[in-house]
């Protein structure tokens, strides 16, 4: 989704971005279970390193039917707006009471979705975001919901209003 994403607010395809940015292909394989070149394209883009990072003398694995967690979405968010020039630098940390049980290399990424509004906690009593449960799609839908600009929302909304789109098709 974090691809389909940059596609909607680039206006092109991920590997038209690519391609523009003059990012090389690497040689050889990338990820040892996928040659999907979308997934390949956000790799290359930084969006991606899969669940296992890829090195100079072995591909790394992206394992794209596994489980996805909470930790990991926010990780690929917040690489996906690196990649169109948001500021990911120099983050507060986030309330959340249990960012300690986060991966190391997670918890700017769950600072950023947090400090951002994003994505929010998983508990309404305590500031709780659940780093290792699985991130689901309707948390997807809403999160690429959260950050869809103010003026498309607008734009949505109108449609809808005026019944000019189907709801299938939203």
């Amino acid at each position: 989704m974090a691809a389909k994403w940059m596609e909607f607010v680039m206006g092109k395809s991920i590997t038209d971005i690519v391609t523009e940015r003059g990012i090389a292909e690497r040689i050889g394989h990338t990820f040892s279970d996928t040659t999907d070149s979308i997934i390949l394209a956000a790799y290359r883009l930084g969006v991606t390193n899969g669940t296992t990072s890829p090195t100079a003398t072995a591909p790394g694995i992206f394992n794209p039917n596994g489980a996805f967690d909470r930790q990991q979405a926010a990780t690929m968010i917040m690489n996906v707006c690196k990649a169109l020039g948001a500021n990911v630098d120099n983050l507060p940390n986030s309330d959340f009471i249990d960012l300690n049980t986060a991966a190391s290399w997670a918890r700017d990424g769950i600072n950023f979705v947090r400090v951002n509004e994003i994505m929010s906690g998983t508990s309404t009593t305590t500031p709780t975001f659940s780093p290792l449960t699985n991130y689901t799609r309707q948390e997807s839908i809403i999160t690429f919901n959260n950050m869809i600009p103010p003026t498309i929302h607008s734009q949505v909304d109108s449609l809808c209003n005026n019944n000019t789109l189907r709801a299938e098709r939203i």
